[in-house]
């Protein structure tokens, strides 16, 4: 949970990581409501002139779970914008070409294995 000051306004900012007491639970939440899931790392960050127009950044992908490869470069913004950081590796939850707060979740092998499970789970077998 986290909050973040701009100007004379205060937002709350909350959501619920992935922990492996609540993956079952959470990460099926979170996986359909994002367009593309991919562990990555952040190799490029270019901040906008203002806080509510967030930041951009590009990520190497380093494996997808979901969605089309990530090409174009990724969108935060908003006062519970994600803040990106270069070299930063994690697990990028995006919709609609933004990562939401709470949209990245710290790399474990207990969600990279629970990713890779429902990524087969979903995967149509060939006829």
């Amino acid at each position: 949970m986290g909050s973040v000051l701009y100007g004379a306004r205060l937002y709350a900012c909350t959501w619920i990581g992935i922990s492996p007491s609540n993956v079952a639970t959470e990460l099926p939440r979170r996986y359909e409501y994002a367009d593309i899931v991919v562990h990555g790392e952040v190799v490029h960050v270019k901040q906008l002139p203002t806080p509510d127009l967030g930041s951009v950044a590009k990520i190497r992908v380093i494996e997808s779970f979901k969605g089309a490869n990530l090409q174009n470069e990724v969108r935060s913004r908003g006062a519970c914008s994600h803040i990106f950081k270069l070299g930063d590796k994690g697990v990028f939850f995006i919709r609609g070409g933004e990562v939401q707060s709470g949209g990245v979740e710290p790399v474990s092998d207990w969600l990279i294995h629970a990713l890779r499970e429902r990524r087969s789970s979903q995967t149509p077998t060939p006829k």
